[in-house]
């Protein structure tokens, strides 16, 4: 597989909805029902292509952070641990050791800032927002069981016990005892800002900055099995990933294209998009150069 890019683009999209078939259905109505049964206020989002959000008026906002993150990538994109340590796990070039780590530090990250969204999602239901409503409880949805699903993976790959060593290490309070002080921090973040923030921020930090993720999962999952003799029933996580964002991706830009219009909001949005993209950059960086293979 040849990975120009590691962000989504709409040839990638084409072979992932024929590999997996997904949201293969639409409505034309301006809120139509979804196959899960919700209501989702944005025409179309689920559709080939979709990039209606171009049509919004904060539109030349959402191009500007789109681009800032394509320069970003581009800029490290020789990197090997960049993004999610793709690179070195689709090669082969970790040892079990290693991937161990990684993947314990990982789970304290991809898992639980999501319910933190629920705040948010309760904030908009009680200032009568219901379009944004809907959006993040269609995002919340469809996280709902990643932690699960990763946890399936932690136990059949490395043969953890999901109980008492990988539950734990999804729980930020455990994070927090155990003098994580890094992952604690984010988690924190996050949760202030799904609590006291506008919905903006969370659209940009945890929907926007989700495009750069389904690339390097699949790359991961063709590593996993190709190098390591991974099962499939342990690649769910990974497999999901490698489609599921390209649609969270356009939730953010259609949040944050028909709402994030006055300069403050833009200002707020922008920063919590930035410190979350560099955040992630810079705790890999860390996390390699205490690696075996980092030190090389």
């Amino acid at each position: 597989m040849q990975i120009s890019s590691y962000l989504v683009d709409e040839e990638y999209e084409k072979e992932m909805r024929a590999k997996y078939d997904v949201y293969n259905y639409g409505k034309t109505a301006y809120r139509y029902l979804t196959v899960l049964g919700s209501y989702m206020p944005a025409k179309g989002i689920y559709s080939l292509g979709w990039n209606k959000w171009k049509e919004l008026p904060a539109a030349d906002f959402v191009k500007s952070l789109l681009d800032w993150h394509n320069g970003f990538e581009r800029d490290h994109r020789d990197e090997p641990f960049h993004p999610f340590f793709a690179p070195l796990v689709y090669d082969g070039e970790l040892t079990i050791e290693e991937l161990r780590t990684i993947h314990e530090y990982q789970a304290g990250i991809f898992n639980l800032e999501f319910y933190y969204e629920g705040l948010a999602h309760y904030r908009a239901h009680l200032a009568g927002l219901y379009e944004i409503r809907d959006l993040f409880a269609s995002h919340l949805f469809e996280e709902t069981g990643h932690n699960d699903m990763f946890a399936d993976f932690m136990e059949g790959f490395f043969k953890m016990d999901r109980e008492k060593e990988v539950y734990p290490l999804m729980d930020p309070m455990k994070l927090a005892q155990r003098q994580d002080r890094g992952r604690y921090e984010r988690l924190q973040k996050f949760k202030r800002l799904n609590a006291n923030g506008h919905f903006v921020e969370i659209a940009a930090a945890a929907m926007l900055r989700e495009r750069l993720i389904p690339k390097p999962s699949r790359m991961k999952g063709i590593g996993f099995r190709k190098h390591y003799g991974a099962k499939n029933k342990w690649m769910i996580f990974f497999d999901v990933h490698s489609y599921i964002d390209i649609y969270h991706e356009r939730f953010g830009q259609y949040i944050l294209g028909k709402y994030a219009t006055t300069k403050e909001l833009q200002n707020a949005a922008e920063t919590a998009f930035k410190d979350t993209v560099i955040g992630q950059y810079e705790s890999e960086k860390r996390l390699y150069g205490n690696l075996p293979v980092g030190k090389k």
